[in-house]
């Protein structure tokens, strides 16, 4: 997967918020690292190359090119591993501080299974320390604190495979009796709910209930008797948890709604038919921003314990925002209380190639001219089940609107439109003169007006603050009959004072953000793709060897 080009969606949400316990607002389980003190460094991952980062120097203090055993960061293909989720874990009594990292290329034993890989790096000397199997293309990783391990998902085998920091070379445990069907998934991990946990899967309509001292199910529950359709809902997707009502709050991966679920009774609570995302709670608990696919944000109140959520407004955020919000508050803790204001990132992943600006996705409408182009990238398909007419390229998710359709042919037999979307020039090679990095990069947006007059459907203006632009990927299924595009996507993670993203244009760089002031710190030019990024602070009185070394910056 190609590193996309970042942009950052800075949403300032300055509301006046209640006073409510102190609790952890979990993604990763590493959240409580980001701001244990201010001083530490990024961890970049690139195409066949880790590199250390100083965001207040702005400079590269090491590159990893070999693994533990010396062999360079590549896979079987000889291409660079596929990065996937990566965060910091910690003991300080054992002196350790690693930072863990799924890779998403699989490998097939003599039996014929598969498998692939954890990477670990001890972030004291800036080296990786052990590569640990896991079950096939593991996606999300999570760190559980509390036992010091790290939960490795794989969505071919479905379950979930633990490493612990005392033994980082032994064999991954796999949970118990856990999955009866692959499938991509998380892990909502809180304070308030341990030593429980609950799992997704996007193809199963149950919520999984994990112990996980004993890494054990405990309980499975279907959901669909409480919905009004139960074919909609086909499984779960992305998770988070509110302290104020002690409810879950579960993304459907159909896009079909969210419910909220009372973890206390295990009873489900409430279905929004009409507001659908990627759900992640905001520090404090009191708010649940719900990350549309259609880049509406929906805020959710939670209430008391058995009672359901109160939507309260909606934002539009433009530029296509990646699903994965970053939390950032003026408090030494990211969610000490009560918070007067928080600011969330969002890393925008708008299409900025210049032959798609303007193009469209042609629809069911008959072309007789074999050179038929009404913009330089149009695509014209044909057997669609689309409404006759067109759209913007920019309005579509071309991996999925496309859906397995084919471009209209001429008369020659040949496709009319053979440069349209993923098949643009500039698109394979990502040339950065093909891309317009002006129109995308940081914008924040002030939400204190909205929260004094909150209603649903409220629109807010963001400020577009240029950083750089996105290289899109290609779908791995389409060819020269579909020119579709593939997933893409950009990290973007806090680290004390920081925000740093990723970015492909107008060169391969991670961007560091002031999270007080939205202003871009500046930027340090990396290896090629920078795909993932974790956040390693500083521990015990000396800053560790890689970032010590310093002056090693491309």
């Amino acid at each position: 997967m190609m590193g996309c080009s970042r942009t950052l969606l800075i949403l300032v949400l300055a509301g006046f918020l209640s006073s409510v316990p102190s609790t952890t607002a979990v993604r990763e389980g590493d959240e409580v690292f980001e701001t244990v003190q201010p001083n530490g460094v990024f961890y970049v991952f690139a195409d066949k190359e880790i590199q250390v980062v100083d965001p207040s120097g702005l400079k590269v203090t090491k590159s990893i090119t070999t693994d533990q055993s010396g062999a360079p960061l590549t896979n079987a293909q000889n291409e660079s591993r596929t990065w996937n989720d990566a965060t910091f874990l910690e003991d300080p009594a054992t002196n350790k501080y690693y930072v863990f990292i799924n890779e998403g290329d699989i490998y097939t034993n003599a039996d014929g299974s598969e498998y692939s890989y954890v990477t670990v790096i001890d972030t004291l000397i800036g080296e990786i320390v052990g590569r640990v199997k896991v079950g096939a293309l593991p996606v999300h990783g999570y760190s559980v604190v509390q036992l010091k391990q790290f939960w490795s998902h794989s969505d071919i085998d479905g379950s979930f495979f633990v490493i612990s920091l005392d033994n980082i070379n032994a064999t991954a445990a796999s949970v118990a009796d856990f999955k009866t069907k692959t499938g991509h998934g998380k892990l909502l991990l809180d304070d308030s709910l341990y030593p429980r946990a609950y799992a997704t899967n996007v193809n199963e309509q149950v919520i999984e209930e994990i112990d996980l001292p004993s890494q054990k199910r405990t309980n499975s529950f279907n959901y669909t008797s409480f919905l009004p359709d139960p074919s909609v809902c086909t499984g779960t997707h992305s998770v988070t948890y509110s302290n104020i009502s002690q409810h879950a709050f579960f993304e459907c991966a159909d896009n079909m709604g969210v419910f909220e679920w009372n973890t206390v009774s295990n009873t489900f609570v409430a279905f929004f038919s009409n507001i659908t995302g990627y759900v992640s709670a905001a520090p404090g608990d009191d708010e649940v921003l719900v990350i549309g696919y259609d880049s509406n944000i929906n805020i959710l109140k939670p209430q008391g314990n058995g009672v359901a959520a109160v939507p309260q407004y909606t934002v539009l955020v433009n530029g296509d925002p990646d699903l994965n919000p970053v939390y950032w508050s003026p408090s030494t803790s990211s969610n000490a209380e009560p918070a007067t204001d928080y600011v969330v990132f969002l890393a925008l992943k708008q299409n900025t190639n210049i032959y798609n600006l303007k193009a469209a996705a042609v629809f069911n409408v008959s072309v007789t001219d074999d050179s038929y182009m009404s913009a330089p990238a149009d695509c014209v398909y044909a057997n669609s089940t689309q409404k006759a007419g067109s759209r913007r390229l920019l309005d579509m998710d071309m991996g999925s609107g496309t859906g397995g359709m084919l471009l209209a042919n001429g008369t020659n037999g040949l496709p009319q439109t053979p440069n349209c979307g993923a098949c643009a020039p500039g698109v394979a090679d990502a040339n950065p003169a093909d891309y317009d990095a002006s129109l995308t990069g940081l914008a924040y947006v002030n939400f204190t007006a909205i929260q004094a007059d909150a209603k649903q459907g409220t629109d807010a203006t963001a400020m577009l603050i240029p950083a750089g632009a996105i290289a899109q990927t290609v779908n791995g299924d389409s060819d020269a009959n579909q020119c579709s595009y593939g997933e893409s996507d950009r990290a973007a993670k806090r680290g004390g004072p920081w925000v740093a993203t990723v970015a492909d244009f107008p060169q391969s760089s991670l961007y560091v953000v002031d999270g007080a002031t939205q202003k871009v710190h500046g930027f340090v030019p990396t290896a090629p793709h920078p795909a993932k990024i974790a956040w390693a602070p500083f521990r015990g009185d000396n800053p560790p060897v890689a970032a010590a070394q310093g002056g090693a910056g491309r």
